[in-house]
């Protein structure tokens, strides 16, 4: 997703300013380079259906997760608290507003003036302190933020549960916790013993609030 923005980039930057193929040529990078990735996704889709034997998943729903699953669930959350939020909410910020930016970040990093490039020159400050640090400070953001993209447990002890519907999320990879935790919340269980699938979803999509003090009313 976003190395198809890193390459329109490059190129649409990249390139001599009096090259009008830049333009499409970065279009089409970048077009490509999704389209790719794309069905590159789809093909480990394919394999993640396929190794689930209990049926919990279908193709569609693959996609809707990936695409649109954790920012529709920050939506719903969202949506006790402040009321109604569109959807196109939820398109803007996580496959526009993302992508614009760095975008103009990009373009903002490789535009010059009469000191030379704007990245390392910002403001016609001294190299030294100023620069160094404005530099540093964002290799420092890149530095965190693939760690954490490589070692997503690296942060958990940063992030601890501050409510109940957190600590149910959590809990979702700890079977035995989430089971107690299900308990508690006063889901049923089926004959079997064992959650409800729906049941399961109902409980940890409902924000603590509801939990505890019943259902509110999403507004009109």
């Amino acid at each position: 997703n976003f190395g198809a923005i890193f390459l329109g980039c490059g190129l649409w930057f990249g390139l001599p300013n009096d090259n009008k193929q830049a333009v499409w040529g970065g279009f089409v990078g970048a077009i490509s380079w999704y389209l790719i990735g794309v069905a590159f996704t789809g093909y480990l889709l394919k394999k993640r259906l396929a190794a689930d034997t209990e049926g919990k998943w279908t193709m569609k729903s693959l996609w809707w997760e990936l695409y649109f699953g954790n920012i529709v669930a920050l939506r719903d959350r969202m949506q006790t608290q402040i009321g109604r939020v569109p959807f196109v909410w939820c398109f803007l910020m996580k496959h526009i507003i993302p992508h614009l930016l760095i975008i103009l970040f990009i373009n903002l990093a490789q535009s010059t003036n009469d000191d030379g490039p704007l990245f390392g020159n910002y403001g016609g400050y001294e190299t030294k302190p100023y620069q160094v640090l404005g530099i540093l400070t964002f290799v420092f953001t890149l530095v965190v933020f693939a760690v954490g993209v490589i070692f997503p447990d690296l942060y958990a002890p940063l992030a601890l549960p501050q409510v109940k519907e957190a600590e149910m999320e959590l809990a979702k990879y700890k079977p035995h916790e989430l089971e107690k935790m299900q308990e508690e919340a006063g889901v049923e269980k089926a004959a079997d013993g064992k959650m409800a699938d729906e049941e399961v979803e109902d409980v940890l999509a409902e924000p603590a609030d509801v939990q505890d003090h019943g259902s509110v009313e999403e507004e009109a």
